[in-house]
């Protein structure tokens, strides 16, 4: 039995892959400088893929966070092909207009793990809210541009529209921002310029916060607030969260496979705002956005009102400290160098 990684950058940046390279180094993965096979994405964009050879099998990770985006050489070339943010009827219509034949078992689902995972388990080990308590809520979300400074209307007076991902992906965390304003529990909301200083106005958007300081203040409150609309899938926050030992709110579960040994469990690590709201077109082609994204507006009622319900259980301290509690369980044992090269040789197994 053995373990092969290659391209050892992936050890040193502090990237999609460090702490999954990391883990499988810990478990005696020996290192290759030269990859199997160059990358060969469907699209234009880079694609955030790695090998790794388990047990004789040859490994492609596709950490792409784009749902229609593959890496067609990795598809052909190997024996396992892990996928985070998988959803198999998007990969289905980008398979016949590529003109690839079902991959079968190769393609399953996989996880982010993000870089910054050990240092949120060690933060987490602190216990910080118990002697620092901070804000129930705590919501600070990264945007790209800023159109109340511009003079735009909201797009969530018209609630059932269809809208350009661009304003959805604004204007949601925008409103989560009223709706945590708005709750009667203490809270921090802030939406950040993800480093676009030409946007920051004080109001609206503000300076990103540092690492550091953004992950102690996460760990200090009571539950996470994020957004996941309108790609729908998890951020690198949703385990920085969970690694803390917090909760977290977002609109609703995603609609990408995630395995479940590595799966949030609604109620008992999280809360959803919009439970069931939206959907992907089916009926729509790859080259129109609402195929593979959530560009329905739901109404600022209906945000208002599944925050007064959040708001609710967030109120019952017991529950939130079990909550709390199945985080912190779910760090331990699954967020570990060992668990996962485990479920990774089982995986293999599979085939």
């Amino acid at each position: 039995m053995s373990l092969t990684i290659y391209d050892p950058r992936h050890l040193a940046e502090s990237g999609f892959f460090q702490f999954l390279f990391r883990a499988l180094k810990k478990e005696g993965a020996n290192v290759v400088d030269e990859v199997p096979f160059p990358s060969q994405s469907r699209t234009d964009r880079h694609h955030e893929g790695a090998w790794a050879r388990i047990d004789g099998a040859l490994v492609f990770f596709d950490m792409s966070d784009h749902v229609f985006d593959f890496d067609l050489s990795a598809l052909q070339r190997a024996d396992l092909y892990l996928k985070a943010n998988l959803n198999r009827s998007i990969a289905k219509k980008v398979f016949v207009s590529e003109g690839i034949e079902d991959v079968g078992a190769k393609l399953r689902p996989f996880t982010f793990l993000p870089p910054s995972l050990r240092r949120c388990q060690k933060i987490g080990a602190m216990r910080l809210r118990k002697w620092l308590r901070g804000p129930t809520l705590f919501h600070v979300v990264g945007v790209y541009e800023n159109p109340p400074a511009r003079g735009e209307a909201d797009p969530f007076l018209s609630p059932g529209t269809r809208i350009e991902p661009h304003v959805m992906h604004f204007w949601v965390r925008w409103h989560f921002a009223q709706a945590v304003r708005e709750s009667q529990l203490s809270g921090i909301s802030r939406l950040t310029s993800r480093g676009n200083r030409t946007i920051e106005d004080g109001i609206h958007v503000k300076a990103n916060l540092n690492h550091q300081l953004y992950l102690l203040r996460m760990a200090s409150s009571g539950c996470t607030v994020l957004n996941t609309f309108p790609h729908v899938v998890y951020p690198w926050k949703v385990l920085e969260s969970i690694a803390l030992g917090r909760p977290f709110i977002v609109e609703r579960e995603p609609l990408v496979e995630i395995p479940e040994a590595f799966r949030p469990v609604v109620d008992t690590h999280f809360l959803e705002v919009l439970p069931g709201f939206g959907s992907f077109d089916a009926s729509a082609s790859l080259g129109e956005p609402k195929s593979y994204r959530i560009l329905e507006v739901p109404s600022s009622q209906a945000i208002r009102e599944g925050f007064e319900r959040v708001t609710a259980v967030l109120r019952d301290r017991e529950r939130m400290e079990t909550m709390a509690d199945a985080c912190r369980e779910f760090s331990r044992d699954r967020l570990n160098p060992e668990f996962i090269v485990s479920w990774l040789r089982k995986e293999v197994a599979r085939l």
